[in-house]
């Protein structure tokens, strides 16, 4: 054997030391993966419940704001209620304004008759 020959012994276990270098750095590359891909998941995992409160945070809010609407039933009675008020005092201002013209009507002819009444 020359020195550049090697046995198949020498070439075989050279070319199985060599496969698991090969092996372990892909383990190494695998386990990194896995490493990143459970840091991208953390991550997802906390914008997520952040994304949840807000979302939580906003039902509140909403049903909060719910709270100090006027139900639908209450606002029509409220406003039956106030119709009827509104009508009577339209009624009264209408009986007043005719009062007041018949009144007006009254001094007229008064002053009507006082004014031109024979002396």
């Amino acid at each position: 054997m020359t020195n550049d020959e090697i046995s198949l012994r020498e070439y075989f276990t050279k070319w199985i030391e060599t496969l698991e270098q090969k092996i372990g750095d892909r383990w190494l590359a695998h386990e990194e993966t896995h490493k990143l891909l459970k840091e991208a998941l953390d991550l997802a995992m906390v914008m997520l419940n952040e994304k949840l409160r807000e979302m939580n945070n906003f039902r509140e809010q909403q049903n909060q704001e719910r709270g100090e609407f006027l139900p639908r039933i209450e606002y029509k009675l409220e406003y039956q209620q106030l119709e009827k008020r509104v009508e009577l005092v339209e009624k009264a201002k209408t009986t007043l304004e005719g009062r007041l013209w018949g009144m007006g009507a009254v001094f007229t002819v008064l002053w009507a008759v006082i004014k031109f009444w024979p002396k």
